[in-house]
């Protein structure tokens, strides 16, 4: 009997370990495959936060490209009706350069916080220098253009910052 003992002894320690070795092998394998989905799944989320990223970029500039277009447009109207010397009475709301500035002014308020405020500055601006065209005060106008002029530089260097940072 004892040889039957040392047999089935024998065998029941080699198949207690194989089922250890079996037992590691699975768990170090879960293991490994845990490890790789957490990876892929780390790189998924790096993947998404750049196409984020990339996508906010987008619209930023986009936001931007729209806003200066109108500072440019009202900067033109505003020096097509000095050049006419048309009184802005005379001309239609929505010719006025203060419409615009006004759009270029929504524009910042909705989607580029780092220059609402010189918006608002080049909005009033543009504004006083269209009610005041009316006037005879050369000195009061000359006044309210130096803002009006100020104002677009200022929001011509904050443009410039805002694309040079992104």
């Amino acid at each position: 009997m004892s040889e039957i003992s040392d047999v089935v002894l024998v065998a029941l320690i080699t198949a207690v370990g194989t089922l250890a070795a079996g037992i590691v092998s699975q768990l170090l394998s879960a293991r490994a495959a845990s490890k790789q989905v957490t990876q892929q799944q780390e790189r998924e989320e790096a993947s998404w936060r750049r196409t984020e990223a990339k996508e906010k970029e987008d619209r930023q500039a986009a936001l931007v490209q729209e806003f200066w277009g109108y500072i440019l447009q009202s900067q033109t109207r505003m020096l097509n009706q000095r050049d006419e010397g048309r009184r802005w009475p005379q001309t239609p709301a929505e010719e006025l350069p203060s419409t615009v500035a006004a759009q270029a002014y929504a524009v910042a308020l909705l989607g580029i916080p780092s220059v609402r405020t010189l918006a608002k500055g080049y909005y009033r601006a543009t504004a006083e220098c269209e009610t005041l065209a009316a006037s005879s005060d050369i000195e009061q106008i000359g006044r309210a253009l130096n803002a009006w002029r100020a104002y677009f530089d200022a929001l011509e260097k904050a443009i410039i910052e805002l694309m040079d940072r992104d």
